[in-house]
């Protein structure tokens, strides 16, 4: 996975930037390096520090919208004082709902240095099988 953000004050544009390549063996497993990507693209938390689990599950129609509604679970944590580090037990069910365990820290610790962004704007959000099995995502968002 890779990862890429930046402060756009100098640049075109209002507020921090967030480029996250995605590829895994599965769906779950590129949702599950997207909470990841996302943490790490505003944050750095110390590993010492134990995340909490909160049980979600999110529907979407694509595997797009998926990635979509991981990326809004992780906005939404943040908005509650909280940071998504990881997603747990990720898996998809028969009616393409994704039910999983988002790991959270609190924002706030003096453990964790940066800030989750209240407000991002969607660029682009792909997500799809490849021919050899994987998957293949890319988020970039400002």
């Amino acid at each position: 996975m890779t990862v890429g953000t930046g402060d756009s004050r100098g640049e075109r544009g209002v507020g921090p930037r967030l480029a996250l390549d995605l590829v895994g063996p599965s769906l779950a497993a590129c949702l599950e390096r997207a909470v990841e990507g996302f943490a790490e693209a505003f944050t750095d938390v110390h590993p010492s520090l134990q995340p909490t689990r909160r049980a979600i599950a999110l529907a979407a129609s694509t595997p797009a919208g998926l990635l979509l509604a991981v990326l809004e679970e992780c906005l939404r944590c943040g908005a509650d004082g909280e940071v998504a580090v990881g997603l747990a037990g990720a898996r998809i069910d028969e009616t393409g709902t994704l039910r999983a365990e988002v790991q959270v820290v609190p924002a706030d610790d003096a453990h964790v240095n940066g800030v989750v962004p209240p407000l991002l704007s969607w660029h682009e959000v792909s997500l799809a099988p490849q021919a050899d099995g994987g998957w293949v995502g890319r988020v970039a968002a400002r």
